[in-house]
């Protein structure tokens, strides 16, 4: 009876564990890339081939409105106004109270919680590689002011280990990785496929549902947006999103409520 009842425990834990893995989503946002920019193109061979060919192409799906920031507020707590940000909620206080593991990582961030507006410099440019305007979590009071909070929560890219994701992860890339800025002569979007390349395998590997997104694009902001791994059906979805959708789904998938512009949207499919 007791080997029955330690095997039974182990089975448990065996499908508990399993179902947290296949519960992990990445969002993982891009820079300034249009949809025509990236889809086909020769540049991006591990987006189109292996992304897009292994998972569900968003067709109709929009950005909010110009400049990145008030984009990454828009798709983390449904606002594209910036003063509204400090006494805003969000997707990452929701998950804290509700009791959900989550964090934020932010490539080339000198450290947790980091408040500078930037860090580093790209190679050949005159850019940052790390900037405040591609971290939402930073400009939430009830995330910025906890300071053990968000210093366990608001961390450096090198803190992220595929095994061990939390059950949302908020990942951006440099500004060399993240299509942004022509880095060392590079073109942008070919280092950003490349670090798409090499980063996104060991995610999927690990049981995680990928979505990549981009913050913006020029003129009507249609840019790409890729549901990859974690069952994510193969195919196109040709309905209509934008940030504040892709916000609302993540609160369904996480039984947490909608919030501001996610109010009443469609809530953008996670497998």
């Amino acid at each position: 009876m007791l080997v029955a009842f330690i095997a039974l425990v182990a089975i448990g834990a065996s499908a508990a564990a399993a179902q947290a893995a296949t519960n992990r989503v990445a969002v993982i946002v891009m820079e300034n890339k249009s949809y025509d920019t990236i889809v086909g193109s020769s540049k991006a061979p591990f987006i189109n081939r292996t992304m897009i060919a292994g998972g569900t192409l968003s067709t109709q799906y929009r950005a909010n409105v110009p400049v990145s920031l008030r984009d990454y507020l828009a798709m983390t707590a449904g606002i594209v106004d910036t003063a509204q940000a400090p006494s805003s909620e969000n997707i990452f206080h929701q998950l804290q109270v509700a009791g959900h593991s989550w964090a934020e990582y932010e490539e080339s961030m000198p450290s947790p919680c980091f408040t500078g507006a930037s860090a580093g410099d790209a190679p050949g440019t005159s850019d940052p590689l790390y900037t405040t305007g591609h971290n939402p979590a930073i400009h939430f009071r009830n995330i910025k002011t906890q300071s053990a909070l968000c210093k366990a929560h608001v961390l450096p890219y090198t803190a992220f280990t595929p095994s061990a994701m939390p059950e949302f992860s908020y990942i951006v890339p440099n500004q060399c990785n993240d299509m942004h800025s022509k880095c060392a002569g590079k073109d942008p979007v070919r280092a950003g496929d490349d670090w798409l390349a090499a980063n996104v395998p060991a995610m999927v590997a690990a049981g995680a549902t990928v979505i990549l997104t981009w913050d913006e694009s020029s003129g009507a902001q249609h840019i790409v947006t890729v549901t990859y791994g974690g069952g994510a059906p193969h195919g196109t979805d040709a309905r209509s999103y934008t940030h504040f959708n892709l916000l609302a789904g993540l609160a369904r998938h996480y039984g947490v409520r909608a919030i501001n512009g996610a109010v009443g949207k469609a809530p953008f499919p996670i497998p």
